[in-house]
C-alpha cells in the first residue's frame, strides 16, 4: 500500500530536514491504494470492501471509485455494482513491461529455453519481499501452473526467490530472510529462517536453486541467476513444469541448458563473467 505519511529525509550540513507533506495529495494516494488493494485475479470489490481495506469513509470511497471508473482504471459490474480493475491499467502495464531492458533482452533466451527443454521458461526480479514475474514463455507441452507475468510469489518457497536471496550480500540476505513472512504453502515449504539460510548457502555454492513442490503441490522448478555489468545478480531465470509432465530427475537434466540461458541473458545485460 502507499501511505499518506510519506517523508523524505535530506541531510544538509549535519541537519536532517523533512520534505513538507503539503506536496502530497492524500486523495491521489487513497485512489492508488484502492487500485492496489485488489488481491486476486478477476476479483470484484464493493464500496464497503474499499472502505475496510483502504480505511476511508463511504462518501470518499464512492467519489474516488466513480473517478477511477470514469478514467478507465476501474470497471463496474452493472448487476452487482462491484468494481474490478479496468483496461486502462493494461495499457500502462504494456508500457512498463516494454520499458524494462532485462525483460526485453531476456525474451529471446526464454523462448530458446522453452523450446530446448520442453518446460515453461520464467524471468523474475525481487520486489521488496516477493518475487515478481517479469516474463513467461510457456511450453505447449506443459500444463499451465498460473505463474503469469505480473504475478508475485514468496521468496522463501520458489526457486526464483531462492536465487534472488542467495546472491544478496550476506548481511542484507540475513536481514531480509529474518524479516520474511514464511507462510507454509505446502508440506515441503521451508518455514524456519535458519534452515532457509543454510539452504541458501548451498544455492550460492552450486549456482542454482530448486523448488520441489514448495509453493504448489505437483509443481517443481529449477532456477539460475542473471547478472549485470558488475557481476551483481539482477534477476533470475527458471524452468518450471508439473510432476505429471516431467519428473524431477528429468527436470534436473535440463540444468545445463538453463545455465547456458542464464549466461546468455547475463551477457546481453553486459555481464562479462564466464
Amino acid at each position: 500500500m502507499i501511505h499518506e505519511e510519506a517523508w523524505v529525509d535530506n541531510i544538509d550540513s549535519g541537519e536532517v530536514k523533512s520534505r513538507n507533506r503539503a506536496y502530497l495529495s492524500s486523495s491521489v494516494l487513497k485512489a492508488l491504494d484502492m487500485l492496489l488493494c485488489f488481491e486476486k485475479d478477476g476479483e470484484e470489490i464493493s464500496l464497503s470492501d474499499f472502505q475496510r481495506r483502504v480505511g476511508i469513509r463511504g462518501s470518499m470511497a464512492h467519489r474516488l471509485a466513480s473517478t477511477l471508473r470514469h478514467a478507465g482504471f476501474l470497471e463496474q459490474n452493472s448487476e452487482s455494482g462491484r468494481y474490478r480493475l479496468g483496461l486502462k491499467i493494461l495499457e500502462l502495464t504494456r508500457l512498463v513491461l516494454n520499458g524494462i531492458p532485462l525483460r526485453r533482452l531476456a525474451l529471446p533466451h526464454l523462448t530458446t529455453l522453452a523450446e530446448k527443454t520442453g518446460g515453461n521458461a520464467n524471468l523474475s526480479i525481487r520486489v521488496d519481499d516477493t518475487v515478481l514475474y517479469l516474463a513467461r514463455v510457456p511450453s505447449p507441452r506443459i500444463q499451465d501452473t498460473y505463474f503469469h507475468t505480473g504475478r508475485k510469489a514468496g521468496l522463501h518457497c520458489t526457486a526464483l526467490g531462492k536465487i534472488l536471496l542467495a546472491f544478496l550480500p550476506s548481511g542484507e540476505r540475513d536481514r531480509v530472510v529474518k524479516g520474511l513472512r514464511m507462510e507454509p504453502h505446502t508440506p515441503n515449504t521451508i518455514t524456519d529462517p535458519d534452515e532457509l539460510l543454510a539452504h541458501l548457502d548451498d544455492v550460492r555454492r552450486t549456482g542454482f536453486a530448486t523448488d520441489r513442490e514448495e509453493f504448489m503441490v505437483g509443481s517443481h522448478c529449477i532456477a539460475a541467476p542473471i547478472r549485470g555489468p558488475e557481476g551483481v545478480t539482477i534477476g533470475a531465470i527458471s524452468i518450471s513444469t508439473t510432476l505429471l509432465d516431467m519428473s524431477h530427475e528429468q527436470l534436473r537434466e535440463r540444468l545445463p541448458v538453463l545455465l547456458e540461458a542464464a549466461r546468455a541473458t547475463s551477457s546481453s545485460m553486459g555481464s562479462h563473467l564466464p
